[in-house]
């Protein structure tokens, strides 16, 4: 993998390659309006490129202000990474010049290598019985959304389908175009509320049906953040939200009311 920070022809070059379906790039993972993939140099060294498509007026406007996909993963990969959060290693972002396929700006960070998705990689454990480990992926969890919370930010699409799990255990967190700024998050007791909801959300859907894991994890979250009291019940809203929606997608009846204990 390549872990320093890229010069612009390095970065060109990459883009370049993108552009033209060069047999250098591996396409990671395609999304409505953005790309991720791949790229190796000569010696076989690696680094992941995030490519978003929005050239609409509505895009223009968004990248000319600042606040455009790109930038806002670009900001927060900087400002996570230097408060100690197990992320990618931001490497560059550059605009990405005229093309066919309509990418507007690219983001160039650390290739973490192939990872486990952090939601399976919970349900094996709990399979395995594998009580130790899952502690330590629930401490990790905790300790991401400490880290998050310390640096003055809140994620709102904080959840363990961004988080992958490296052979060794260790979690790192992804995508993080969503995460905001806020200087003192306690006092977005809305946004507080949602973060905390879709992080238990989808810790509740990785170890369902044992709604006592949940409740133990809420515990040990609300213990080690102390988080607003509007926050907790917004938490809540948010997660019996979630649990209504599987019901009536999936017919999966999970009821984990007031998970707080409060």
């Amino acid at each position: 993998m390549i872990v320093q920070v890229l010069n612009r022809d390095t970065m060109s070059r990459i883009v370049e390659s993108v552009l033209a379906g060069s047999s250098r790039i591996e396409v990671l993972d395609r999304g409505m309006n953005r790309t991720i993939f791949r790229w190796r140099d000569d010696n076989g060294a690696s680094v992941v490129a995030k490519l978003w498509n929005r050239p609409d007026l509505k895009g223009s406007v968004r990248r000319c202000l600042g606040i455009d996909s790109a930038s806002h993963e670009w900001r927060s990969l900087v400002r996570l990474d230097r408060a100690g959060l197990r992320v990618p290693r931001p490497l560059g972002r550059c605009r990405v010049p005229p093309n066919h396929q309509a990418f507007t700006e690219a983001v160039i960070m650390e290739d973490i290598g192939d990872c486990d998705d952090a939601m399976d990689y919970i349900k094996s454990l709990i399979s395995a019985g594998e009580e130790a480990k899952i502690q330590s992926v629930e401490q990790q969890l905790i300790d991401m959304t400490v880290a998050i919370l310390a640096a003055g930010m809140i994620d709102t699409d904080h959840s363990l389908v961004n988080v992958l799990a490296r052979n060794d255990g260790e979690l790192i967190r992804m995508d993080v175009e969503m995460a905001r700024w806020v200087g003192v998050p306690q006092i977005f007791g809305e946004m507080y509320g949602r973060m905390l909801g879709r992080l238990m959300g989808s810790y509740t859907f990785a170890v369902q049906p044992d709604d006592q894991r949940v409740r133990r994890f809420a515990q040990q979250l609300a213990s080690q953040l102390g988080p607003p009291r509007r926050a907790m019940r917004v938490a809540q809203r948010y997660l019996d939200a979630m649990l209504a929606e599987q019901k009536a997608r999936k017919n999966i009846d999970m009821n984990v009311a007031n998970v707080w204990g409060a």
